[in-house]
């Protein structure tokens, strides 16, 4: 459903703008690495982050250009659901919710505070009209930037195959 947006995107985008727009996304959600690396009591990750926030926001141009990474500095991404891992919560049921893919209840209640967070910080930022385009964007984007498709593996146990890598790599991410 989504999938010819993203393609048109893709074709009709140049790679340079389609990079900016990126970073600039990955720059918000920095923002979110620092609420969630404060929330976890981790000083190193929220420093790291909050670093590469101030950098990407003015020598980068409004976060367009990932200067911090060419400089060196390590981004952590952390979020409310390893947040909530962090401190014991345990991953509940795998599911799958609908136009946002494989999650766990944990992570998917842990997305509620990430967007409230990310809302709170636009409102100050982007008036409203602005605001429901950068989120188009950011959908287009996100969903540009994942590779994977459903139905392209071939495999029956897809699904199985799915849950377990999910379910595997938020167990690695809240353990980082």
């Amino acid at each position: 459903m989504f999938l010819p947006v993203v393609r048109a995107w893709d074709a009709v985008v140049p790679e340079p703008v389609g990079t900016g727009v990126h970073n600039f996304f990955e720059n918000f959600r920095d923002v979110r690495t620092m609420a969630n690396s404060l929330l976890q009591a981790s000083p190193t990750k929220f420093f790291q982050s909050t670093g590469r926030v101030l950098v990407n926001s003015t020598i980068g141009l409004f976060g367009t250009i990932d200067v911090a990474t060419s400089m060196g500095m390590t981004k952590p991404d952390e979020d409310f659901g390893q947040t909530l891992g962090h401190w014991g919560v345990p991953t509940g049921p795998y599911v799958v919710m609908p136009l946002l893919g494989p999650s766990n209840v944990r992570d998917g209640v842990g997305l509620l505070p990430d967007f409230l967070l990310q809302n709170y910080i636009q409102d100050d930022l982007m008036a409203q009209p602005l605001r429901a385009t950068a989120f188009l964007f950011d959908s287009i984007d996100t969903r540009s930037e994942t590779s994977f498709r459903y139905y392209e593996t071939g495999s029956t146990f897809e699904y199985q195959m799915v849950r377990w890598l999910y379910s595997t790599k938020r167990e690695l991410d809240v353990e980082k």
